[in-house]
């Protein structure tokens, strides 16, 4: 009896989308690239392909003389949009294929992040000890976490700050402990963290033609004017990280 693939079995489809997402990248796959990166037989993976090809009936041409599937350019992906780390993921392991900056490590403790987001589930206050670069003091201080935000270099815990009667950002990496509290999150709304606003970006205008025009190209701006949806509570980091937090928007300068 030939073998089949159930394309609803998890580790059915995973196989699946590599054949789409090698395909996609490489521009061809072999029966030999399931096997390899699987453990499965070629029968096992002749039916994985003829799977794909019946949920994307227009993406695959079989080649006979380099004995492989070509992946059509015009054809569309069915398991999720291609993104570039896609592309490294199934690169060959050989130096000068692609470089990645390794910038500082910024992770945070699992025990802290774990103590946050329990307070945040259970809707309790919680003391922790903080080092604050915006006022140079570390001392405990007690806040109630109602969310989590990731500004593209950092994980905030979004909070009630009951020593500054206000909610604020309270960056997880510079929680150095914690403690239990019996305060719990006010019933107060977090206006900031629920309203959202439009950051809109351009190329500087003392640029030439070709400059804005590639800069346009690299932020995804539309007629040379980008928008950014954003949490208004956010706003400030969607600023920084586009240069423009002092109204000065040096990144498109040196871009």
């Amino acid at each position: 009896m030939p073998n089949k693939t159930n394309g609803s079995r998890w580790s059915a489809k995973e196989r699946l989308i590599h054949v789409e997402r090698i395909a996609y990248w490489r521009g061809w796959v072999r029966r030999y690239d399931l096997c390899q990166r699987f453990s499965i037989s070629l029968p096992q993976a002749s039916a994985d392909i003829a799977e794909y090809m019946r949920a994307n009936p227009r993406a695959l041409r079989y080649n006979g003389r380099a004995k492989r599937y070509d992946f059509l350019s015009a054809a569309p992906c069915v398991f999720g949009k291609p993104t570039i780390e896609d592309a490294m993921s199934i690169m060959p392991e050989r130096v000068g294929n692609f470089g990645r900056l390794e910038l500082p490590d910024r992770s945070v403790s699992s025990r802290i992040s774990r103590d946050v987001v329990q307070a945040i589930a259970n809707r309790t206050g919680i003391e922790i000890y903080y080092y604050s670069v915006h006022s140079g003091t570390a001392a405990w201080r007690a806040i109630a976490p109602h969310a989590l935000g990731y500004d593209g270099f950092r994980w905030h815990a979004r909070a009630w700050c009951f020593v500054d009667h206000a909610f604020k950002d309270f960056v997880l990496g510079r929680i150095d402990r914690t403690k239990k509290s019996d305060l719990t999150l006010p019933s107060k709304r977090d206006h900031e963290w629920e309203t959202f606003v439009a950051v809109r970006f351009q190329a500087h205008p003392a640029l030439n033609a070709a400059q804005q025009r590639a800069l346009a190209m690299d932020f995804g701006m539309r007629r040379g004017v980008g928008t950014l949806q954003v949490r208004k509570a956010m706003q400030l980091y969607a600023e920084v990280y586009l240069g423009i937090a002092q109204r000065v928007p040096e990144r498109f300068v040196r871009a």
